[in-house]
Parts: structure tokens; C-alpha cells; sequence
């Protein structure tokens, strides 16, 4: 299931909803980032409903925003986010501890994801434990390969 957002707030729209995700791919160097639709056929794909429900953790992440010489922390919602040998050690030992959660989760469960205000209740996603942790296997395979080839880990966002 993805995370989902309307797309207009008046009322004829609502109901109307994008799926959305972000992309992890890795490249030997800042200079050879390339996100195109040839690129992303082996980008790696986590829905945004799991990036904003471990959003806090990911903001442990020490990154670069757009460049390597924007040093920040976390993940970069929006734009890119590339990820250096200790960012990407970081990811992963996180991603395995998400791994190790949602081990331990029913075959199918809900997560609170964004507080809708003008109902006062959080939006609830629907999952399904095996789907969701191929996606982070995929994505924990993705963080040793950088590491082991030495290679930017590159996140773009929604």
C-alpha cells in the first residue's frame, strides 16, 4: 500500500489521492547522479507512508543536501539526500532495527502516519508486513553494496 495525499483540499476533489515514494540508488561519485527515467529502473522504491512514520529516526542520519557540501542531518523530503560511508552505515543500522519492529508485527496492520487537523485524527496505512519488508531488504542490500563498492548512496525524495 502507499501513502497517499490529496491532491486538492476543497471538496470536490477529495478523495483524489497520489501514491507516493522515494528512490535510493547508488552512484561512484557526485558528479555522475543522474535521475532520469533510464536511472530509475533500478532505483530502489520505500513508500512515503514508512519515511514519514521513522521520520524522527531518520533525522539521526548524518547527509548532504543536493551536494557534498551541504552537510546535514536526515533525509532531504523533498529534494536529494546523498549519504557518505558514515550516513549510510548509519541507514543501515536503522533499517535493520526497523527490520527487527516489524518482524514482530501481525501479517497485516495499521500505521498513523500524518495528522489530518481538520478531522483531529491521524491518516492510517494499511500494510502488508511481507511487502514492507522486501522493500527494506531491498533497501538494506542496497546500503552493503555501498559500502562494500565504496560508492554515494543517494536518496530522492517525493
Amino acid at each position: 500500500m502507499n501513502q497517499l495525499f490529496p491532491l486538492e483540499k476543497n471538496n470536490e476533489m477529495k478523495g483524489i489521492y497520489l501514491a507516493l515514494e522515494h528512490e535510493f540508488a547508488l552512484f561512484k561519485s557526485e558528479k555522475e547522479i543522474v535521475f532520469n527515467k533510464e536511472s530509475r529502473k533500478s532505483m530502489i522504491r520505500i513508500d512515503d507512508y514508512f519515511i514519514i512514520y521513522t521520520m524522527d529516526t531518520l533525522m539521526w542520519i548524518p547527509s548532504y543536501w543536493e551536494n557534498l557540501e551541504q552537510k546535514k542531518m536526515g533525509i532531504n523530503y523533498y529534494g536529494t539526500t546523498l549519504f557518505n560511508e558514515e550516513g549510510t552505515k548509519k541507514l543501515l543500522q536503522l533499517i535493520v532495527s526497523w527490520q527487527q519492529v516489524f518482524n514482530n508485527s501481525p501479517e497485516k496492520f495499521d500505521l498513523s502516519t500524518e495528522f489530518i487537523a481538520e478531522d483531529g485524527v491521524f491518516y492510517k496505512e494499511k500494510v502488508e508486513k511481507k511487502v514492507l519488508l522486501s522493500k527494506l531488504n531491498n533497501l538494506e542490500n542496497l546500503c552493503r553494496e555501498a559500502l562494500e563498492q565504496e560508492m554515494l548512496l543517494v536518496h530522492f525524495g517525493v
